[in-house]
């Protein structure tokens, strides 16, 4: 034990010495058996106690963790989706944005047309200003 431990050597003047860390006289060894077993009892009881708890809060942080990472990829998918509509419309109303303006402008020459025709006025004839199907001179 002299080699294992090297205080041993160091302290060996004060063992059995009246009021030094090394004076066992007064002690009970029976009681400090009797709580040496209590404290071993009850650490070993909370060790199982704590590490039940700790695989409990564990497995539950992993199923948050798991339910977060299916979440994300749900709405990381959902954001790819959108920019692909987004991308989608965006082509159409660059598509889209000259033929309708065009459509829309022939609509309005042929309505003005029909509602000069309807009112019987001829605007080069009549030397008079036709608007919104309104004749005046």
């Amino acid at each position: 034990m002299m080699k294992k431990y090297d205080f041993i050597n160091e302290d060996r003047q004060f063992f059995g010495q009246p009021d030094s860390q090394y004076d066992f006289r007064g002690i009970n060894h029976s009681d400090l058996q009797k709580r040496v077993a209590s404290l071993q009892e009850q650490s070993t009881k909370l060790s199982r106690n704590v590490n039940a708890r700790a695989m409990t809060m564990l497995g539950q942080a992993e199923e948050e963790y798991c339910d977060l990472i299916r979440k994300k990829r749900i709405v990381e998918a959902d954001k790819a989706k959108i920019q692909d509509v987004i991308l989608q419309l965006d082509e159409k109303k660059k598509t889209s944005s000259p033929t309708s303006l065009g459509k829309s402008k022939q609509r309005l020459r042929f309505n003005i047309q029909h509602v000069i025709a309807w009112n019987g006025c001829k605007t080069a004839a009549c030397g008079r200003t036709v608007r919104f199907g309104r004749v005046r001179g």
